[in-house]
């Protein structure tokens, strides 16, 4: 995985990239660096825990 961090005061947004899927990309404005990562860090991982399960479900599904 390898994620990016773009800042001009505030963080931009992250980029990760499980292997085989496209680009996850969350933005996650605040006061502090601290507060942004950490916001960021957890959308992020909502939305990989997301796309994992759903991809389970669909695997799951009998022919």
């Amino acid at each position: 995985m390898q994620i990016l961090i773009h800042t001009d005061h505030h963080i931009e947004g992250h980029e990760a990239h499980l292997q085989g899927r496209p680009p996850m990309v969350v933005t996650q404005h605040a006061e502090t660096l601290y507060l942004a990562v950490t916001g960021a860090g957890e959308k992020l991982n909502r939305m990989i825990e997301g796309a994992l399960g759903r991809a389970a479900r669909t695997e799951a599904l009998p022919d």
